[in-house]
């Protein structure tokens, strides 16, 4: 059986189609655990009426608004399945995405399984289709996305999503996934991706003081994950954190640790879970991003030699190109 548990936060516009996506999977045996996180508008209401007509759906209703990662927890503790996953209000899934994703996870040595997703807007109009990457991209940013299932044994071990982490709460979870799970990538579009004003990732955008926790949280989760790693971590994890964000980053500063990166990556690569290949080419791509954006007198050229020295079995064609323009024409 699949638990899908469902947080919902006066979701009252998107929620019955959300709902019905679930009703009209062609793999039936799953519970739908809504988590009405305290909401204000008819969303009870609404949920209620669905958990009349179909015995699947159990609603648990929070005495005050606890936020995504509580609610999550909230869920996962009370779901029965051997199989989990989470979704939102205001997304929809492909009437095969349960069976599919089942059948891949069941069929491999993995034990999360996640998908490509179509962007729609507002009124349910395909606006393109994301296309994922391999799970060691996960270094670089969250490649997972919306669409995923895993075995109740990740979420046991990891002992749930951490509730001080709200806005990262799912890149965590994965980044803590990724040193002991295996991951498994499935180019399939199974899902459909709400993108309109109210939601978090649009709020994140739009809100400075979400957007200041989200940049904090971000370096939090970093740090905690790159203390597996390095004993610089919080040097490192800034400097994820101020990539990803978009905010200027010294080369030097870069430079100056270059032997704490290069140790770094040997142990990111040591996990034999991981594509070792997949990795140095993440990371080769990381510092190509920090030249192109942040092009230093005086250090472009020391940078670019320590990025040939360190990945030169990683570099391509485009590459090489890169380093050229950033050295002599830039």
């Amino acid at each position: 059986m699949i638990s899908v548990i469902l947080p919902v936060y006066n979701g009252e516009k998107f929620i019955s189609d959300a709902i019905n996506s679930k009703l009209k999977q062609t793999h039936e045996n799953f519970e739908l655990i809504i988590v009405n996180d305290c909401s204000t508008d008819s969303t009870l209401e609404i949920i209620s009426e669905f958990a009349l007509q179909d015995s699947r759906i159990k609603i648990i209703t929070n005495p005050i608004n606890k936020k995504l990662p509580a609610s999550l927890n909230i869920g996962h503790q009370n779901a029965s399945g051997d199989y989990i996953t989470w979704t939102s209000d205001d997304n929809l899934y492909k009437p095969n995405a349960f069976e599919e994703c089942l059948h891949h996870l069941q069929n491999s040595n993995s034990h999360i399984v996640y998908t490509d997703f179509d962007l729609i807007n507002d009124n349910g109009t395909v606006l393109k289709r994301r296309t994922l990457s391999e799970p060691e991209y996960l270094v670089n940013g969250n490649c997972v996305g919306a669409s995923f299932l895993y075995k109740r044994e990740v979420y046991e071990t990891l002992k749930g999503y951490n509730e001080d982490l709200f806005l990262v709460e799912d890149y965590d979870f994965w980044l803590r996934a990724l040193i002991t799970f295996k991951f498994k990538y499935v180019p399939e579009s199974l899902y459909f991706y709400r993108s309109h004003g109210d939601s978090l990732s649009s709020q994140i955008g739009n809100n400075e003081k979400k957007n200041n926790l989200w940049k904090e949280n971000l370096t939090r989760m970093y740090d905690g994950f790159l203390s597996n790693f390095t004993n610089k971590h919080e040097f490192f994890s800034s400097l994820f954190t101020k990539q990803l964000t978009h905010q200027p980053i010294l080369l030097s500063e870069l430079l100056q640790n270059k032997k704490d990166f290069v140790s770094l990556v040997q142990n990111i690569v040591r996990n034999d879970l991981l594509n070792k290949g997949n990795i140095k080419k993440v990371l080769k791509e990381k510092l190509l991003q920090l030249l192109i954006s942040n092009p230093q007198k005086g250090s472009t050229f020391k940078f670019s030699i320590f990025i040939v020295i360190n990945f030169w079995r990683q570099l391509k064609k485009n590459d090489i190109k890169t380093l050229i323009k950033y050295n002599f024409f830039k």
